[in-house]
């Protein structure tokens, strides 16, 4: 039995290690609604006030997790004081020891229906918890990581996302030239993209989408932000030019992150552009997809996300060390 959720209850009086619990597992599934409607609150000390108790924690209504692709997550505990507490050695010892592999081979065979893009994002995930708590970063920091920014009507992508897309490329320049593939077929193909022009990237044949595709050497080198099958219309415009351009500036070449060190408040967050998963328009643009890398494809994705990944936390806490150090620096003239 519960007292209240979140919503009802100041959540100043809950467990750092309660929090840190549900953001843990909410990263590892990709939560992409937690809201504090869906955190029950159960008081220890039979208190008769909602505030000054000890409080337990009970996440609830997980149906918004695992999708088959990256989205964007929904963190409630991102406001919250405690998640932008460090880690404890217990827990990032749980973390550390954490195998998703092992989880996805209880999936398997507990939920059998369970699709495989749905596992890839739990191992992704996972992996990115474990490499981002052992570099140092703190509940809070992780979660804004994989959340996107709205800047007016254009939607950036996650931190974890550009990671993804710079892996994306990075597999498709790994994967060798084969010389099966046709000369007819090779020049009627770039006469079609020479003929398209700056519009070939959208009216791709599937054949040639960059991966998957055997036997072809004309490879994208980082797919373009692909639509949902179920989109009904291509009215929205302004979404698909913001999609593009956040494609083309990982093309550039480097990570970099857009919106990178905007912040407000305690955790470093834009909060105020940040939407609950109801409150959300349908997403119809993905900027990553898991779902069509066969089993080789994905292995060495995973390979090139996870040294992507190190740079990129490398880049993020040297460029936290000189925030600090200028800080530092101005705090006082001698």
């Amino acid at each position: 039995a519960h007292d209240f959720d979140a919503s009802d209850h100041g959540t100043s009086s809950f467990p750092v290690a309660a929090v840190h619990r549900i953001g843990i597992l909410d990263i590892r599934i990709f939560n992409t609604d937690r809201h504090a409607g869906n955190v029950l609150v159960r008081k220890l000390d039979g208190g008769t006030g909602r505030f000054g108790c000890q409080t337990e924690l009970f996440p609830i209504d997980h149906g918004l997790c695992l999708p088959e692709n990256l989205e964007d997550p929904y963190f409630e505990w991102i406001h919250w004081a405690q998640s932008s507490i460090p880690f404890s050695e217990e827990e990032l010892e749980y973390i550390k020891n954490l195998d998703p592999m092992r989880d996805v081979a209880m999936l398997r065979r507990e939920l059998p229906i369970i699709r495989e893009a749905c596992l890839r994002v739990l191992v992704l995930c996972t992996i990115f918890l474990k490499e981002a708590a052992a570099s140092g970063l703190c509940l809070a920091e992780i979660g804004e990581m994989m959340t996107r920014e709205f800047r007016g009507l254009e939607e950036e992508p996650s931190k974890l996302e550009v990671v993804c897309m710079e892996a994306r490329r990075k597999l498709a320049e790994w994967e060798p030239y084969s010389p099966v593939i046709e000369q007819g077929e090779d020049m009627d193909f770039q006469f079609s993209l020479d003929m398209l022009g700056e519009y070939n990237d959208v009216i791709r044949s599937p054949r040639f989408n960059g991966l998957g595709a055997k036997g072809n050497g004309f490879r994208n080198p980082l797919s373009k932000l692909v639509e949902s099958i179920d989109e009904d219309n291509d009215d929205d415009d302004g979404r698909s030019e913001s999609s593009k351009r956040s494609s083309e500036r990982v093309h550039s070449g480097g990570l970099k992150f857009p919106s990178a060190d905007k912040s407000s408040g305690s955790n470093g967050s834009v909060h105020a552009l940040n939407r609950s998963a109801d409150e959300q328009l349908p997403s119809s643009v993905y900027f990553v997809r898991l779902s069509d890398m066969n089993a080789e494809e994905w292995n060495i994705f995973l390979e090139k996300f996870q040294e992507l990944l190190k740079e990129a936390l490398q880049e993020r806490a040297a460029a936290a060390g000189q925030r600090m150090k200028q800080r530092l620096g101005t705090s006082c003239k001698f």
